[in-house]
Formats: structure tokens, C-alpha cells, sequence
């Protein structure tokens, strides 16, 4: 949808850069992806390619006609191509505005997006491994399909999730996944994309330098109900599904926009778990089940992972976001549809000390229980497009 390092792309969706400081608006039903003007909020792959490797301490992304919120969407302080998902409410005319801190090019791929009354409802679940490639860290359970060898550099390589160790149903739609590399070199792009179609002309996630990297994303299911991932170097790839989207069951969740607000900025130490609480702030419903947040920390030394899950549940060890390489002042963030649990909270795990921001962009209730939330959009269910 948008690429501002040129090529193909024209006007509000091309060239030029980013201007560090300076917002821009990208009129999103105007793009060549044939969004519906009744979106309500949009699933992005956003990619953040700085300028000659220069840092990007921050970039938002919210609705137009609303003020720039002090939340964070993604960022990059050493100069490196990184990636991230995130669910951002439509503004006004469906567009939304994009600021960065520091001139960068910056690309904006779309998976799916949210609509009133019709569509797919969301049901979250345990975070569950269903993909390991690699041999020593593999469930017993896995599967023959879901486990070795590690993807082939320009093969693609098909997930029928139905079939995995994680009980997702057939009629199943779309997942929300955990997408992490482990790669054996420079990784120049991996895209996930449903098993039937072509290979788009898009990316999930990049490891130019070939580290351990991981980015949330919302897929849509394919033939079979499956999942391509193709990868241009040899990786091994580890997949957690925390929820899917299917049709309505009466049981399901729908998503509810509110302006992008920070709920937390906490100390995380690796010898205790931290509890954020959720609901109530930020006008989120006490009834959320779920919330769409991104998640940064910022560590000083080599972090093996964070996780979140909901509080009141074991710790399902699975990760929400790596920094092996770590030196002080380093940020890394990812995107994800958190399950709330006991008091609307959600708990975080850390092997290192670090300083963790949440920022959210909606929460999920129960089908007919009404939002809630203010300066948003209730009700909404997800179309793939």
C-alpha cells in the first residue's frame, strides 16, 4: 500500500521519504488495495527502513483528525530494518497519519481490516507453539509437518494449522500469530500469505542482518486452511498462535476502536513477573477480553525473550519479542492481540531487566455486549481482503 522508496507506487502512497517531524496522511480507501470505505480499523505490516542507517527513535501511526498520541507503533534506534503488525482505527475519510522522529522510508502492507456487524469474530486461545523447525526445541507433539527441517531458501513451505497440536477448527479464517526467524545468515524477507495464493509482493518480517527476530501478524487462511511461508534465505522459523478468526458462533469477539493511548510504562526484572492492569484505562470496557496493543521494551543488555499472557493463567512459554544482541539503549517491539485475564490484567515475563510501554488501539468484547469504550467505534468484526 505504501512504499516512499519509490518504485511503482505514486502520490500520497510513494515517494519521498518520511520527513523526521513532520506527519503525513495516507488516504487508505484511495489505495490500490480495494479497501472497503466502511473500514473502521486496518491490520498493517508497517516496515521501517531507516535512511542510510540512520535511527529512528520512534513512528506513529493513528487515526487522521485526531491529535498525534504519545504511543509508539514502532521504532529502530540502531539503524536496522525491522517490522512490525499493528490494528490502527481509520480516521477521518478512512485515512490515517503517520509521523516519524527521524526521516526514514517506511512500507505499509494491509492483511485485513475491520468492519461493522459483518464478517469474522475472534476467539483467543492459550498462546500455543504449532510451528518449530528446529530439531532440539521441537514438542514431542509437534508433527511431521509442523516441525523440521528449517525453510529452504525460495521454497515455500505450507501449514495446514487445522492439523496442528493447537485444536484450531476448520472453519477457521484467519489466524493471529507470533511469527519468530532463527536464521543462518542475512534474512532479506519472509512473508506469511494463505496456501493457494500467489506470492504477494509483500513481507511479514526481515533479518538483514541475520538476527533472531520476531513479528505478530493476522493471516488469513488459505486451501486447506493452511499457511504458506516462503523465505528468501534458509531459516528456522518458530510459529505461536494465540487466537483465529472464524464466523460467528455467538461465542466469539468483536473489536471496539478507541484513540491510541499508552496503558503502561513498568519496570520488568527478570526474578518477578509484572501484572498490567488493563481494563478501565485508556477507555477500555471492563468487559474487554482482549486487547490490540503494541509492546516495546527497552533493555541494556542480551534479552531471550519476553512473554505475555493472561494474568491468572500459567506462564504458556511461548515469546512475544527476542533482543539476543542487546546493548544499552536498545528498543524492540512487536504487536499482538493480548488475552485479558483475571481483573482485565495481562502478565509479562523477562529474562533481563527492561522498561516495557503498552500501547493500545482497541480491545475485544463479547458479541452483544456492546463496547463501551469512548472516542471509538464499537462492534466491528474482521474482512480479508
Amino acid at each position: 500500500m505504501l512504499d516512499t522508496r519509490g518504485g511503482t507506487f505514486g502520490g500520497a502512497f510513494g515517494s519521498p521519504s518520511l520527513v523526521g517531524g513532520v506527519s503525513r496522511t495516507l488516504p487508505i480507501p484511495s489505495s490500490p488495495c480495494a479497501i472497503s470505505t466502511s473500514a473502521k480499523a486496518y491490520v498493517l505490516n508497517v516496515t521501517l527502513v531507516p535512511i542510510s542507517g540512520g535511527s529512528v527513535s520512534q513512528v506513529t501511526l493513528w487515526p487522521t483528525g485526531q491529535a498525534r498520541p504519545n504511543v509508539n507503533t514502532i521504532t529502530e534506534p540502531r539503524g536496522r530494518v525491522v517490522a512490525t503488525n499493528a490494528v490502527i482505527p481509520a480516521g477521518t475519510s478512512g485515512s490515517i497519519d503517520i509521523w516519524a522522529s527521524n526521516s526514514t522510508d517506511l512500507l505499509v502492507d494491509i492483511t485485513g481490516f475491520f468492519i461493522e456487524t459483518t464478517g469474522l469474530s475472534y476467539y483467543p486461545i492459550t498462546p500455543c507453539r504449532i510451528v518449530e523447525t528446529r530439531p532440539d526445541y521441537a514438542p514431542p507433539d509437534i508433527g511431521q509437518l509442523f516441525g523440521p527441517p528449517a525453510l529452504v531458501a525460495g521454497v515455500t513451505r505450507s501449514f495446514p494449522f487445522p492439523q496442528g497440536r493447537c485444536n484450531i477448527p476448520v472453519t477457521a479464517q484467519a489466524y493471529h500469530v507470533n511469527i519468530t526467524v532463527v536464521p543462518s545468515g542475512a534474512l532479506v524477507y519472509l512473508v506469511a500469505y494463505p496456501t493457494g495464493s500467489s506470492l504477494p509482493n509483500t513481507s511479514t518480517l526481515n533479518s538483514w542482518d541475520g538476527r533472531i527476530l520476531a513479528n505478530g501478524a493476522i493471516v488469513p487462511a488459505g486451501i486447506g486452511s493452511g499457511v504458506n511461508v516462503y523465505s528468501t534465505n534458509p531459516t528456522h522459523l518458530i510459529v505461536d498462535v494465540a487466537g483465529y478468526f472464524a464466523p460467528s458462533n455467538g461465542s466469539g469477539l468483536m473489536f471496539n476502536t478507541i484513540v491510541p493511548c499508552r496503558t503502561a510504562n513498568i519496570s520488568v526484572q527478570p526474578t518477578t513477573d509484572a501484572f498490567v492492569p488493563m481494563a478501565g484505562t485508556c477507555w477500555i470496557s471492563g468487559t474487554a477480553a482482549a486487547y490490540a496493543a503494541n509492546v516495546t521494551a527497552a533493555v541494556s543488555e542480551p534479552l531471550a525473550y519476553i512473554s505475555a499472557w493472561p494474568s491468572g493463567a500459567a506462564w504458556p512459554g511461548v515469546s512475544l519479542l527476542n533482543a539476543f544482541d542487546a546493548i544499552p539503549g536498545t528498543k524492540v517491539g512487536n504487536a499482538a492481540l493480548l488475552s485479558a485475564g483475571s481483573g482485565g490484567q495481562i502478565a509479562l515475563r523477562s529474562t533481563a531487566p527492561a522498561t516495557v510501554t503498552v500501547d493500545v488501539n482497541g480491545f475485544f468484547t463479547p458479541e452483544g455486549t456492546g463496547g463501551g469504550g469512548g472516542g471509538g467505534t464499537s462492534c466491528n468484526k474482521l474482512l480479508c481482503p
